[in-house]
């Protein structure tokens, strides 16, 4: 299997030239689409069909037998971790131009110019047009982003999976790579 992982231009030409999957970082299903459509419309160009390439947005899970206990799971995990060096990491890692650790957690992120970037493209635009559509706080932003820009799910068994299968229904996803918060304990309630 030849997988590629990534969703900047000259990655999705190389997926649809060569690649039978794709990791995809998509936090919204209209861009999911979007995205699944573009890349699936590439094919041809290569001699290839839709089916030739399958579409796997990586998903970050936190189940719970309710959704009460799903939010408390995850809002433990949250608490776990350092917003300042979140913050900071994200501004090096994303190139943002600005440094974010410096404002407070309740501030509206600024919008962020559209200066080039080597690094991490594609994950750029993805945070720059989260940062456009939904004008988050910054806690906002981190609680979104930490799955490192893959969706985040929290809830029970059934309202994750009814999210899974709309993005799947609607031509957003063929697959998910499951990114689990922790280990075991995810896993396990997975598949219990």
């Amino acid at each position: 299997m030849i997988a590629q992982a990534g969703s900047s231009g000259p990655g999705c030409e190389l997926a649809a030239r060569c690649a039978e999957l794709v990791f995809t970082a998509q936090t919204d299903l209209q861009q999911a689409k979007a995205f699944y459509r573009e890349l699936k419309e590439r094919l041809p160009a290569y001699g290839r069909h839709a089916g030739q390439l399958k579409i796997f947005p990586g998903i970050a899970p936190t189940v719970g037998r309710t959704l009460n206990e799903a939010e408390e799971k995850y809002q433990q995990l949250q608490e776990l971790q350092d917003p300042q060096a979140q913050l900071k990491a994200l501004s090096y890692l994303l190139d943002l131009g600005i440094d974010l650790s410096h404002l407070p957690l309740h501030a509206q992120v600024p919008l962020l110019d559209a200066a080039p970037t080597e690094r991490h493209k594609s994950r750029r635009h993805l945070v720059q047009e989260l940062i456009r559509r939904e004008r988050p706080s910054l806690a906002q932003l981190l609680r979104s982003l930490s799955a490192s820009g893959h969706k985040v799910l929290v809830g029970t068994p059934g309202q994750i999976v009814d999210e899974l299968a709309t993005w799947y229904q609607e031509y957003a996803a063929d697959g998910f790579n499951v990114l689990f918060t922790h280990l075991p304990g995810p896993s396990t309630i997975s598949c219990n």
